[in-house]
Formats: C-alpha cells, structure tokens, sequence
C-alpha cells in the first residue's frame, strides 16, 4: 500500500512538471504569432572583388533582391532629363516668363540712407506716368523687427512715430508702384520724392558699444517673431549700443563685442 502511493506521488509531481513545460512552450494568450519567413538567395560584396551569393531568413513580405549593378536596368543609369532639350536651348518657360491678361509690374521704391525720419512722401508725377495703375505708400514695415508701441493702434506693428515708418536700414521700402509694363513702373518709382531727416547711425562694432551711440531701436519692447532672430533679442542683447546699418545687426553688434570683451580679458590672463 506504501509503495503503491509513492509512486501515485511521483507521478502527479510529474504531470504538474509536464503541464508547466507544455505551458511555457505555449505562446501566451493574445500573443501575435510567429511571423512567417522565408529564405532568400542574394549577393553579397563587390563585384569583381568578393562577390558571393549566401541564403538569409527574411520577412515573407520583403520584396525581392535587387541584382547585381550590372543587371540594373534604372537604378544607377544615365536617364534623359525631360526637361533638358528645352533648357539648354532656351524654350523652358519659367514664372518669369508667364504673361496673363491684365497683369502689372512692380518697382519698390526704397531708401537710400540707413537711418532717417521720413517727413513727406510726393507721388504725384509717379502718379501721373503713363502706364501707371496705382501707387501705394507704406506705413507699416512688416516681415521684420520691430519696436512696439504701446500707444499705437496696432501694437504688434512697428511704431511709425508719425504717418510714415521710420527707416532702420538702406533698402527699407517706402513706396511701390504698379504699371502696366516695367518699364513704365520703374520709371514712375524714380520720380517718387521723399523728403527725409537723417540721423545719426554707425556701423563698426567698437563704435556700436559706445554709451553715446545711436540707437535702431530706443524702445524696451523690440519683437523679432517675423524675422530670422526668433522671438526678439531684449534679454540677448541690451539697448545701450546698438548698430543702426540693418536691424538684425543691432544684436549681433552686441553680441559680437560682448565676445571681443571676453577675449580680451582671456588673453588678459
């Protein structure tokens, strides 16, 4: 009877052994099958060098091996470019080339000075010109930096200081002109009278971080978001000295001399 229930023992033990190996075995429940694969002959090294052809185990849905160079027929070969007879002999049309009924021409007028108040602005004779469909001043400088207002009507929009903005850098626009050929609106743009107050700029460095220098921008809130600069400089770079030939060189003349300082004291040591 002793004998008969050891080995009842020993043999429920190993059932529960069998049954937890099967377990393990077994993929857990939700588990994703296996994927399947298949086996791929492909080459392998350089031609001509170690070339050599192996199997490999690969996805079912890998698409097929590429051969070798030689036996390409678009991969690494010479096409004709579509466009290629038409370029090299001049008949591409291009944006520029585009002529639609009713289209016009613009020239911008722009400044010539770095730095100015624009007092007045005379369209008159451009206006006049033939050929001229309109004339258009600006007042609001946008796509740069600018220097907020809290009293202006627009406060996200550079302060004019008066009907005109004031200029910041040579080549600010001032006015534009629409014509019916560019000939006749580049013409008209140049008889565009602005009558201007120049101040004072400079353009060296070492003059920009002068306490007296003459500031781009006097104001404390100066924004950057439309331009390179990203979300403004007021915290980078302190108005005391700032350069006035462009706007964004406002802050790299300071940051620039800030770098020339530490150089020094470095060189100092």
């Amino acid at each position: 009877m002793a004998s008969y229930r050891k080995l009842k023992k020993s043999a429920k033990k190993e059932g529960k052994f069998a049954a937890l190996a099967a377990a393990l075995a077994a993929p857990a429940i939700g588990s994703a099958a296996p994927a399947a694969t298949k086996s791929l002959t492909m080459p392998v090294g350089i031609p001509g060098v170690n070339l050599k052809t192996i199997s490999r185990e690969v996805p079912a849905d890998e698409p097929p091996v590429l051969p070798v160079n030689d036996k390409l027929s678009v991969l690494g070969k010479r096409t004709r470019r579509l466009d290629a007879h038409l370029k090299v002999t001049g008949q591409a049309k291009y944006t520029y080339d585009v002529n639609l009924p009713g289209m016009l021409f613009g020239r911008m007028y722009r400044s010539p000075h770095p730095h100015a108040t624009v007092k007045s602005v005379d369209t008159s004779a451009a206006e006049r010109y033939p050929g001229v469909k309109a004339v258009y001043i600006i007042e609001t400088v946008m796509g740069s930096a600018i220097e907020r207002d809290p009293n202006h009507k627009n406060p996200k929009v550079q302060s004019t200081g008066g009907k005109f903005p004031k200029v910041r850098y040579v080549g600010q626009p001032i006015a534009a002109v629409a014509a019916t050929t560019q000939q006749a609106a580049d013409e008209a743009a140049r008889l565009i009278k602005v009558d201007y107050e120049l101040l004072p700029f400079v353009t060296d460095m070492d003059e920009a971080r002068k306490p007296d220098a003459p500031l781009v921008y006097g104001g404390k809130q100066v924004s950057m978001e439309e331009s390179g600069g990203g979300g403004g400089a007021a915290g980078a770079c302190p108005r005391k000295a700032t350069c006035a030939a462009h706007p964004q060189k406002a802050c790299l003349a300071a940051r620039a001399a800030t770098s020339k300082k530490a150089l020094r004291k470095l060189k100092s040591l």
